[in-house]
């Protein structure tokens, strides 16, 4: 089959890219990701090279890339791109916002097949990262080093025999490696345990950051839980690490689902703040990324019963048109439905 070389239509990646979402209201764990940053020998880092030598390079990596042995591949020309569908690739995590802003960086390699998108020339030459649905990070790293074994087969990495894969940032030389998975956590956030957990976890290398990841806040109760040593250990001990950690958040998510379940006073304050919240008088962004999360755990802990439909419908609204209409979702035909049996829950 002949393989695709560009996308440049948001229509295309919509319909490429539905895996990312696919456990949302599903899971605890919405998506795992393993990272890999790699540069080339001979080449000076993104940091300090040409405009002219980073674009040799890029056409270089691109050759390779596009001999990788998957059916489509698609080079994704971010300047061809609006604001809009730029956007879509951030919220996405396919590409970081440092990406879509940089007027250096460019292209995007994205592997449908294998869940694969590959940034050139961001912070390294190449950042290699496979994103699946629900706690999948063995997987991921199967097919991270699987990419990897290839473009290493045909050209040279920058590595050191002492320090391992060598990077533009010290702090990822070693392995090149990042793990992290995203949680939905609304029922440990509710009862105010989150602090402890994360305090805990964060002694152990482990850290906590927000949806999009470094510097970021989180969106409702959706953390980014990350490993962060990349010496020391090898690939597979990094991973299986951050994975077990992730179990015992998810056991505690559950146990806090189950005591709210059982105690009335707490659903109550659940509705009550759904209510406070969709008052307009009283919604600030913050609280309005905070609403989702509320009515998932009233759905969780069956206060109200909600379709899945238009649990996705409040969460995609939330973040890809929050400036245009914080209550967009309430302004719909199916989000009046929505509020209406929020209204007769609230006043029953």
């Amino acid at each position: 089959m002949e393989k695709e070389y560009k996308v440049t239509k948001l229509e295309e990646i919509l319909k490429e890219t539905k895996w990312i979402y696919s456990k949302l209201n599903e899971d605890i764990v919405i998506t795992s990701r393993v990272r890999i940053a790699r540069n080339i020998k001979g080449y000076p880092f993104p940091y300090n090279i040409s405009y002219e030598k980073g674009k040799e390079l890029e056409k270089i990596l691109l050759e390779v890339l596009c001999e990788l042995p998957y059916k489509k591949i698609f080079v994704v020309n971010l300047s061809s791109l609006n604001e809009k569908q730029k956007k879509f690739l951030i919220e996405t995590h396919l590409i970081s916002k440092e990406f879509s802003e940089s007027s250096f960086c460019d292209k995007v390699v994205i592997i449908p097949e294998k869940k694969v998108s590959i940034m050139i020339n961001e912070e390294d030459h190449l950042r290699i990262q496979v994103i699946l649905p629900g706690l999948n990070l063995k997987k991921c790293w199967e097919i991270v080093n699987e990419v990897d074994d290839f473009i290493d087969s045909k050209i040279e990495y920058a590595f050191s025999p002492e320090f391992g894969y060598l990077t533009s940032c010290p702090t990822n030389t070693g392995t090149g490696l990042r793990s992290s998975v995203l949680v939905h956590i609304p029922g440990i956030k509710f009862l105010k345990k989150e602090k402890f957990i994360f305090e805990n976890i964060e002694s152990i290398g482990i850290t906590v950051r927000g949806f999009y990841g470094e510097g970021s806040l989180p969106l409702g109760s959706i953390y980014q839980i990350s490993s962060t040593e990349t010496t020391g250990k090898t690939e597979l001990e990094i991973i299986e690490e951050l994975e077990s950690v992730i179990k015992l958040i998810i056991e505690e998510e559950r146990k806090c689902i189950e005591k709210i379940k059982r105690d009335k006073k707490l659903k109550e304050k659940i509705l009550n703040r759904i209510f406070y919240i969709m008052n307009e008088k009283n919604n600030k962004d913050g609280e309005f990324f905070d609403l989702y999360s509320l009515i998932f755990l009233s759905h969780l802990t069956g206060i109200i019963k909600i379709k899945k439909k238009d649990l996705k419908s409040l969460f995609f609204s939330m973040f890809l048109e929050p400036q245009e209409n914080k209550n967009y979702i309430f302004y719909k035909k199916e989000g009046k439905i929505l509020r209406k049996k929020f209204w007769e829950k609230l006043n029953v």
